[in-house]
């Protein structure tokens, strides 16, 4: 029989611990390696014992989502040569950035080489490098050639094309599925030569790609781009090139993209040859409005849309409601928040704003807006985020906000970080009184009172383990003004988190 004053971690199986331990590290996402380990994961798991620290170290599949992010200098200088101590099977994901040291040490000739030992780059499979092509070559030529990378991602800030020609990289991308190439020169002819240029590297087998990103390419009209878009019969997440019109070629394959799930368009394009009807996710980016309504209609599957820098013509007239049934996600900037009033949703349950390029509707909250847009559509939001300052008067967009906060009673994940998005005192004791966001889970605000927002948490814990048995409310990120006293609030989230186990902080702003 199991002694039952043992701690679980000492008599569960290894096989259900080393389950339990991936799915925590899967959920962390992708882990960027920081100066102290200690506290994150996977390492911090083997910090618990000796047991933990032997399970965590012989499963490869726990060290999958390890990502380095560096700069060229710091890498030259062979700042990382510990890595290949605390990585127990090689480095998975590899981030170079340029920096301002790159000019002068590509001109020294007394530079340093690169110290990339061959155990660390053992199981690199996704590389991302942003540099000029000198610092570019320069870095490959230390990269072994037997690596076999299935994700690249280039971004060459100062091209030279006939030093494209001794890219050896892909000799290693047989494998390849995930690619993303992004130049940047002010020269148009440069830009169109180096695009061209990286698109006709031999060994890239389109067939095989399932993510193709040329969204920063270039600005020019190539039909070569459709001859290898006909080639992607894998392909599910396109980035199309930012430019007005590509010469539409006189054949292409059918059936076109046959597993296509998720597509950006910036700018007009000739969208018809594209399969819109299986789409499951679409970007769309500098259309009119007319265009994102034609685009649109074409959709029948579309979980997912995101929209920014749409615009509204004067010259044209919208008269019918387009009205989307598939539809669970929107995300949009707040110069096109007008989109709404052309918008039926009815399955929405998630509604995502953040600041537009221009800045031109921000100044108040779009609550009648999205009043108006619930209303009609009936959907039930359960997640909203609203990433974007607001212009006005303090009471008016106390107002303003509570409007907005009494149309969303479902509402389980609440974000508004900008400091003119103001949780004032008036607000937070509607709060207390459980009058506003009654069902919430995840709060990101920002708030005038640390005292009074403590009182707002320990009152909902109470009233929730009272009446419902549980915590509802789980993780809260608040900010507050720096000048205010805070000491004993956050001493009370802290007793809170340390009795019931949830993530309620605030910081200084």
């Amino acid at each position: 029989m199991v002694n039952s004053y043992l701690p679980p971690h000492e008599y569960l199986p290894v096989d259900i611990l080393q389950e339990i331990f991936s799915h925590v590290v899967t959920r962390a996402g992708t882990i960027d390696i920081p100066h102290h380990l200690t506290n994150t994961l996977p390492w911090s798991l083997g910090q618990v014992c000796s047991d933990w620290r032997e399970i965590v170290h012989s499963h490869p599949c726990l060290w999958r989502n390890i990502r380095l992010t560096t700069s060229i200098t710091k890498l030259r200088n062979g700042d990382f040569d510990r890595l290949d101590r605390i990585l127990p099977y090689g480095l998975p994901a590899l981030n170079i950035q340029d920096d301002n040291d790159i000019y002068e040490t590509i001109r020294n000739d007394k530079r340093a080489d690169y110290v990339l030992g061959a155990s660390l780059l053992s199981q690199l499979r996704s590389l991302r490098i942003r540099a000029s092509l000198a610092a570019l070559l320069e870095l490959l030529s230390a990269i072994p050639s037997s690596i076999a990378l299935s994700e690249v991602s280039l971004d060459i800030t100062h091209p030279v094309v006939d030093g494209l020609q001794n890219l050896k990289l892909f000799t290693a991308t047989k494998n390849l599925t995930w690619l993303k190439l992004q130049t940047f020169h002010t020269d148009n002819a440069t830009h169109n030569a180096t695009a061209m240029t990286l698109l006709h590297l031999p060994h890239i087998s389109f067939d095989r790609l399932t993510h193709l990103d040329l969204q920063y390419l270039c600005d020019g009209k190539f039909p070569e781009f459709w001859e290898i878009w006909n080639q992607c019969t894998s392909l599910k997440k396109l980035c199309l090139p930012t430019f007005h019109t590509i010469p539409l070629p006189s054949r292409l394959s059918h059936p076109f993209l046959p597993r296509l799930e998720a597509l950006t368009i910036s700018w007009a394009i000739q969208y018809e040859p594209f399969p819109l009807k299986q789409l499951k996710t679409l970007s769309l980016n500098a259309l009119y409005l007319q265009e994102m309504i034609d685009i649109l209609r074409q959709t029948t599957h579309l979980e997912s849309l995101s929209l920014s820098s749409i615009w509204f013509s004067e010259s044209s007239t919208y008269s019918t409601m387009l009205r989307l049934d598939s539809v669970e996600s929107l995300s949009l900037d707040t110069d096109c928040s007008f989109v709404l009033d052309f918008l039926n949703f009815p399955k929405l349950t998630t509604l995502d704003m953040e600041k537009g390029n221009w800045g031109i509707m921000t100044y108040s909250l779009p609550t009648r807006r999205i009043r108006a847009f619930i209303a009609r559509s009936g959907c039930i939001l359960e997640t909203f985020n609203y990433e974007s300052p607001v212009a006005g008067k303090g009471p008016n967009r106390h107002k303003i906000l509570r409007s907005l906060l009494d149309a969303l009673p479902s509402l389980r994940n609440f974000s508004a970080s900008y400091e003119s998005v103001l949780f004032r005192d008036k607000l937070l004791n509607e709060m207390i009184g459980n009058v506003l966001l009654p069902k919430v889970q995840m709060l990101r605000i920002c708030v005038a009172s640390p005292a009074l927002f403590a009182d707002f948490i320990e009152s909902r814990v109470n009233a929730e383990l009272r009446e419902e048995g549980f915590i509802r409310l789980k993780t809260v990120f608040a900010y507050y003004p720096a000048s205010k006293r805070a000491n004993d609030a956050l001493e009370r989230l802290e007793a809170m988190n340390n009795m019931y186990g949830t993530d309620f902080r605030m910081v200084a702003d």
